[in-house]
């Protein structure tokens, strides 16, 4: 495909991407044909018309299916929700948002959703306007296609800064009604107060691994003079990563052997594997079995038990409180020891127990801790190669995604014949290999982020989240800028001068960018109606139980969440590549508009009928109303690279030029507007500020929590929550 140079073409044009070819010439389904008209309708990059009729074709065949199955079939799975209704629940209007079906979780994230479809409708308004005038105007000549505005035909100036800054006003607004509604901090909003926990407790971390209950509470008592605080309120934090799993196992196994007492004796089933093997496991009938499922209780109780004896202290403590003034006391009194400690360095006495290194805070609830994972903290060292492994993977993750099409095109495998067979391999099956594997590297990339160790549940969502979009980010942008294909580039053939922000302003990139909405909204579509997760787990557990008990206590307690976290990805994802070129390519806006309201009727339709009523974290629901304000700012920035790259290096001359001044003035507002929403957003968090303004920090602190109105017995304690279980087991057996 020839370079469309349309948007060169005005006489005081000095941007020269000439050399920008298309970078997705080993792309998995690109297609090279004679005709002038097939080639544009079916190519990749400017074929939103086959994609869009392609996926809609996909996505009625898969409906047909499923409602075909439904009826002839009856098949539990295709009518009941995962939540145990028998039967799911339906709506009379399309676009309702009924809160007790959905839980509040799911009615806060379609809310978003339809919010965000009101930004969407006036970046369609203003494609529209910019295409009509772009259909007419007369700086561009004679030819009028839609591939780009050229910016000429209004001018890089004022009309398109007005734009941008009605998007963010119109966004703001919204975003600041979703977060007032919804009780959501945000940074439209930043004076509702949504950080729950519990200000009975404290949660201190860094102790020395020494530590006893008798030696922190005598420090404690004597060094703050402490009170409301006793012994039998200090927690401490072990190492459960091993002990999770054998839990786990030993609740399914009890659980089998209870469905066995009810249904009556059952045989083992031999996995087919296991035909090629002689030995047997000693004790145990492999015809009986409850007799095979009792002894694994036995060996997984002894492997409890060994764990629970071995457990080592990861240095973190909750301490329980008779008060909430209490506890706020002693966290002040830290706090103000670490405030007059000079650079970490406590005094002599200090040393086996240093305040100045210790993490205090409230406790957050305990069913938002993340107990298996909760280790020592790691030294500054060892977070740093963390970071490095991750960076290294993210590069990694680039380069495998661009091999792919260099092997297919090594060894030819992509034909460049117009036969019915080529076609088939190119259009067909290639691309959905290519988003297959794509998916799955993405969830293997997303899954690194747990070794940092995330202390809550939340900050792992909230890892995951900035995952996904740091990268999609990446690699569209990388992918944007190449001037070759990115496999030759990761193949050796690399040069600085391959990398260029001229080819950011590509014109093809526009319809690049559409067609990646198109396949993100048609994929999530069908992820969330075809039940595959479902499928592929039911039949991985038919070929690996061993009974039909197993099977029955497994398809039980299945529960299919809405994943929350991927969802919300995928929408502030697109968003931000809506605002990064609707403004060079509007027919970006009218894709999008349509693609949010086709995910907001596949939204609320699978968590209506399929998903069970999941619940997440409030920090979820607030940081994508953060990010999609933070991406506003990408349609103002290209116009300012446009720009800076199209006076070159007589830049500073024309300073002042309204050209250059316009987009200038919408970025340093938009600067400016963020700078002030971070700053009262983390004014929490400024302790220089507080010092200098004469604030305190626990006051400003305690105006951003809501309390934790549950008080579950031994929350702060797994251990004794799991003994607890025994003995109640026990007493019923």
């Amino acid at each position: 495909m020839s370079v469309n140079t349309q948007l060169l073409s005005d006489p005081y044009s000095s941007l020269n991407t000439s050399q920008c070819n298309n970078q997705d010439v080993y792309d998995f389904n690109f297609v090279e044909v004679p005709h002038n008209w097939l080639n544009e309708l079916l190519i990749w990059e400017g074929g939103i018309t086959f994609n869009v009729v392609y996926w809609s074709i996909i996505l009625l065949f898969s409906f047909a299916v499923l409602y075909f199955l439904r009826w002839k079939c009856r098949w539990p799975f295709l009518i009941q929700r995962f939540d145990g209704q028998d039967e799911p629940t339906r709506s009379n209007w399309i676009l309702s948002i009924d809160e007790e079906v959905v839980g509040k979780d799911g009615a806060t994230y379609l809310w978003f959703q339809v919010r965000q479809m009101i930004a969407y409708t006036w970046i369609l308004i203003i494609s529209i306007v910019l295409i009509i005038v772009h259909r007419y105007g007369d700086k561009q000549g004679d030819v009028k296609n839609l591939n780009s505005t050229t910016l000429y035909n209004i001018g890089v100036n004022g009309i398109h800064c007005v734009f941008c800054l009605t998007v963010l006003v119109i966004l703001d607004r919204q975003m600041y009604n979703h977060g007032l509604q919804r009780g959501i901090r945000s940074f439209a909003s930043p004076r509702i107060s949504d950080r729950v926990c519990n200000r009975r407790w404290l949660m201190i971390s860094g102790l020395p691994l020494t530590t006893t209950v008798d030696s922190l509470f005598d420090d404690l008592k004597n060094r703050f003079d402490l009170k409301g605080i006793c012994r039998e309120n200090i927690h401490f934090v072990y190492d459960l990563n091993s002990l999770w799993p054998v839990k786990e196992n030993l609740k399914l196994v009890r659980e089998i052997k209870r469905t066995l007492l009810s249904t009556g004796p059952q045989q083992i089933q031999t996995r087919f594997w296991e035909c090629f093997s002689t030995e047997e496991t000693p004790g145990t009938n492999p015809d009986d079995a409850l007799t095979f499922y009792s002894e694994m209780e036995k060996t997984l109780l002894d492997k409890r038990d060994d764990i629970m004896n071995n457990l080592q202290f990861v240095g973190i403590a909750f301490i329980g409180f008779d008060s909430p003034a209490e506890a706020k006391a002693t966290k002040s009194a830290v706090k103000q020891v670490q405030r007059s400690t000079w650079f970490g360095k406590d005094k002599e006495d200090d040393q086996e127990f240093r305040p100045s290194i210790w993490t205090i805070g409230y406790a957050p609830p305990g069913s938002e801790m993340n107990w298996p994972k909760l280790q020592q903290r790691p030294p500054l060292w060892k977070n740093l190669i963390i970071w490095l492994v991750i960076i290294f993977i993210y590069f990694g993750y680039i380069a495998v995604m661009a091999a792919p099409g260099y092997i297919v095109q090594s060894f030819r495998l992509v034909g460049r014949g117009t036969d019915e067979i080529s076609l088939t391999w190119q259009l067909l099956i290639l691309p959905h290999l290519g988003s297959f594997f794509t998916r799955r590297m993405t969830d293997f990339v997303t899954k690194i982020d747990e070794y940092r160790h995330h202390t809550t549940v939340p900050s792992i969502e909230l890892g995951k989240l900035h995952t996904v979009c740091h990268l999609s980010a990446v690699l569209y942008l990388i992918r944007m800028m190449a001037m070759k294909p990115l496999p030759l580039v990761f193949a050796g053939q690399f040069d600085i001068r391959d990398i260029r922000w001229e080819c950011l302003f590509f014109p093809e990139h526009g319809s690049f960018l559409s067609c990646a909405i198109i396949v993100n909204t048609a994929s999530g579509v069908l992820m969330n109606h075809t039940r595959l997760e479902f499928l592929i787990s039911y039949l991985l557990k038919w070929f690996t139980c061993r009974s039909e008990a197993e099977l029955t206590v497994w398809r039980q307690n299945y529960r299919l969440g809405f994943d929350f976290t991927s969802n919300y990805a995928e929408l502030t994802s697109n968003f931000g590549l809506t605002m990064l070129i609707f403004i060079i390519f509007p027919v970006l806006g009218v894709i999008s508009w349509i693609c949010c309201i086709v995910r907001f009727v596949s939204d609320r339709a699978a968590m209506m009928e399929i998903y069970a009523v999941s619940q997440t974290s409030a920090d979820l629901h607030r940081e994508p109303i953060n990010m999609t304000l933070n991406l506003v700012i990408f349609s103002p920035l290209v116009l300012l690279g446009y720009r800076i790259i199209q006076l070159g290096p007589n830049t500073v001359q024309h300073l002042v030029e309204s050209t250059f001044l316009a987009p200038l003035c919408v970025a340093i507002l938009y600067a400016l507007y963020l700078i002030d929403a971070h700053v009262r957003f983390h004014w929490q968090k400024v302790v220089c500020l507080h010092r200098l303004f004469g604030y305190i920090d626990d006051d400003v602190e305690e105006s951003d929590m809501i309390d934790n109105l549950n008080n579950i017995l031994h929350e702060y304690d797994p251990l004794a929550k799991i003994r607890q279980e025994e003995m109640s087991y026990n007493m019923t057996v």
